[in-house]
């Protein structure tokens, strides 16, 4: 126990023996002195001591004015989904039994207010009434043949008797009703099943003596077709253009797939929602264009035809140790410990 009754004491012989001098030295030499934590730590332990048990207490804050840019909540997103799942107009489809033609809600957030609608609330001399609140929602519109995004502005929120949606394009440079065209919607689904594997197919024996394998959809494949390029326009009547690469699958734990191109490339055009209309524009192997498949197998059944020695996975592919492990590959990492002192080590 500390004897309370000799504190005034101790405080008086400490400050004529520490404090005094160390004032008068700073004064001086004119220089700044910072004051730490430990610095205190010590003033306490030295006049009471003992060590002494500070808890620290978080300041209580209270903002002037509401936060405006607080992103909605997971009830203001779930009554606005619900409120636009039930627009008949919308034509909007729950997105858990959605299908490829379906139109569907993509995501909800708050519609960032106006700077000049904020300044006023911001400035509190000027107005106490903040901003009205929105909701901006993206759309999937996949039920026609020409699919697009379209974007919707919610509000005012909550939803009310007074709630309206339009489409959102205030922010835009082009009116086009916040929608923007779709150039691949089907890329996960008829695209490669419909299209990509039967043009792999017509070639299977080509790739599997090129390539060392096919790409036909199945689990067992060895190679795989992969998009080079986003789908892009490439002339003014609308044609929607894609690339897409043979790779070799990889075929342990590492993702090695992107050390191992194959060098063969296929150009389509996939205008359009019908896959019966896609077609083949051209087959890029060895720096050399071929403007159908046709052309491409005969280059390829001609005897002077230059096979590209292709990319085959092994350990100069892979991350792991290779070899006897170094003097230190087994320690753990270095980590960052703080030794707390003992207490009366001070």
């Amino acid at each position: 126990m500390v004897d309370r009754s000799t504190l005034p004491l101790k405080l008086s012989v400490f400050f004529a023996l520490f404090i005094a001098p160390f004032i008068a030295t700073v004064w001086f030499f004119g220089r700044s002195i910072t004051i730490t934590p430990h610095f205190v730590h010590f003033l306490k332990r030295s006049v009471v001591g003992s060590p002494v048990n500070i808890k620290p207490v978080a300041a209580s804050i209270q903002a002037p004015r509401a936060n405006v840019w607080r992103d909605l909540s997971d009830e203001e997103v779930h009554s606005v989904t619900k409120w636009l799942l039930g627009k008949k107009d919308l034509n909007l489809t729950d997105p858990e039994s959605a299908g490829p033609w379906s139109n569907t809600i993509l995501f909800v957030e708050l519609n960032i207010p106006n700077k000049t609608d904020v300044l006023p609330y911001l400035d509190s001399n000027t107005s106490d009434q903040a901003p009205t609140k929105y909701a901006r929602v993206l759309t999937t519109r996949h039920a026609t043949e020409d699919a697009s995004w379209q974007e919707l502005l919610v509000g005012p929120l909550p939803i009310n008797d007074k709630t309206t949606v339009q489409p959102l394009q205030y922010i835009l440079t082009r009116k086009t009703n916040g929608t923007v065209r779709w150039l691949d919607p089907d890329v996960h689904g008829a695209l490669e099943k419909e299209f990509l594997f039967k043009v792999s197919a017509s070639i299977a024996d080509i790739t599997k003596d090129l390539c060392g394998g096919v790409a036909l959809g199945q689990d067992n494949d060895t190679i795989a077709l992969v998009g080079l390029t986003t789908p892009y326009q490439e002339d003014t009547e609308g044609v929607i253009v894609r690339w897409d690469e043979f790779k070799r699958k990889p075929n342990s734990q590492f993702d090695t797939q992107t050390l191992l191109p194959l060098g063969l490339f296929l150009k389509t055009d996939v205008t359009g929602r019908d896959p019966s209309k896609w077609r083949v524009m051209g087959w890029f192997y060895n720096d050399i264009f071929y403007k159908d498949t046709e052309s491409f197998r005969a280059a390829y059944q001609s005897p002077v035809f230059e096979r590209l020695q292709p990319n085959v996975e092994g350990d100069w592919a892979r991350t792991d140790r290779q070899g006897p492990p170094l003097q230190h590959d087994l320690l753990p990492p270095p980590k960052c410990c703080t030794q707390m002192a003992k207490p009366g080590s001070l």
